[in-house]
């Protein structure tokens, strides 16, 4: 079930009236940095929520190629999106949560391999359920497409 476009924003703006007030409630690292990046993703979520329709045309050629790879070339590209974003956003919020620089980061070679290993499992997981979830959202757009082509 797909929210309305105006649910969607009213969501969206709930959800950075949190981001921004967050700090009010807890410390944070780097707080100006941590202004800017909230307030740089304001338009760029707010301009996909409204092009919604542009992004599901598109995401509906490229998924059509997509498919035709095959299964495990798409769970291991997605899998991969997904590693990077996990590693990205745990390097985040160590930086905003605790003021650990990628740097300082640095952890013994036991935990690193821990990490890793369980990044890679939870991203061949999410990798799975992009394939579904993106196999989904074609079928949706695909049938849509197909019903508002039998109106006319």
């Amino acid at each position: 079930m797909r929210l309305s476009e105006s649910k969607r924003l009213v969501g969206i703006t709930i959800w950075f009236i949190v981001l921004l007030t967050l700090p009010l409630h807890m410390e944070i690292y780097y707080r100006t940095l941590y202004y800017v990046g909230a307030i740089f993703l304001m338009p760029i979520f707010f301009y996909r929520i409204v092009w919604d329709q542009k992004f599901d045309k598109k995401f509906y050629k490229r998924w059509d190629r997509a498919r035709e790879q095959g299964f495990w070339v798409n769970v291991a590209r997605e899998g991969l999106r997904s590693f990077v974003f996990m590693t990205v956003i745990t390097m985040i919020s160590q930086f905003f949560g605790y003021g650990r620089t990628p740097f300082e980061m640095v952890l013994p070679a036991s935990i690193l391999v821990w990490i890793v290993f369980l990044f890679m499992l939870f991203s061949l997981v999410g990798g799975i359920v992009a394939w579904y979830e993106n196999d989904k959202r074609y079928n949706r757009i695909y049938y849509s497409m197909d019903n508002s082509k039998n109106a006319n």
